[in-house]
């Protein structure tokens, strides 16, 4: 029986369907903000500046350069010119308790939760399909970044990409962003992501953050 045939068989029959619900589950958010306060254009320098000076790193770009991962364990780099850097990390820490406690989880965010990199890619270059394990949130920050330099495309990661259904609803199955210089974006980390190639001569950089949580338990009479 064709669609039609459906349609003229409900029609016929007077079927009608009644109180029809809907119940989203398994939420799947993107949170994004403009911090305040921001000196862009100096965490823009020291990016650069550090990347003149240190070898990249093999993480998930492809072509483009990476720096090692930093931590508040490592903050001797504060020494060496990523002061700013480090300091945008207490954003991202601030801004990732905010989103715990919109959502209602008791998962929490400080200094020995977060670990980050830089990221910085030139024409053609581009971050390969990956997601990031043994991590709660990932933020992103983009202190540079302007328009054909690269969209950030999420996936979903089960079977729904194999089902006609959910491949032709909007975001049923995949999720343009189109990233938006000074600005965080957050999701969860278990979401498989890429950022396609920069196709400017112009340098597209952002700041990866792996947010890995604690759970704060409250003892409730």
């Amino acid at each position: 029986m064709g669609y039609n045939e459906v349609e003229n068989f409900i029609n016929s029959n007077n079927i009608d369907f009644l109180d029809i619900q809907a119940v989203n589950i398994f939420p799947t958010t993107v949170f994004s903000c403009i911090p305040e306060n921001i000196d862009n254009n100096k965490i823009i320098k020291e990016c650069i500046d550090f990347s003149n000076s240190n070898p990249s790193v093999s993480k998930s770009n492809f072509g483009g350069w990476q720096s090692e991962t930093f931590s508040f364990q490592n903050h001797d780099k504060l020494n060496n010119g990523l002061e700013n850097v480090f300091n945008l990390s207490y954003s991202a820490i601030c801004f990732c308790n905010i989103i715990s406690n919109h959502l209602g989880s008791n998962c929490k965010f400080n200094e020995d939760s977060v670990f980050f990199w830089i990221n910085i890619n030139g024409f053609g270059d581009y971050n390969v399909l990956h997601c990031h394990p043994k991590t709660d949130l990932i933020c992103l920050y983009y202190p540079k970044i302007k328009k054909n330099q690269g969209t950030l495309i999420m996936l979903r990661n089960d079977s729904s990409v194999q089902n006609n259904f959910y491949s032709d609803i909007e975001n049923g199955t995949r999720f343009e962003l189109n990233p938006e210089e000074g600005a965080f974006y957050v999701f969860p980390a278990h979401l498989y992501h890429y950022v396609t190639a920069n196709m400017t001569n112009e340098k597209r950089i952002s700041i990866s953050f792996n947010m890995c949580g604690y759970i704060e338990w409250q003892l409730k009479n």
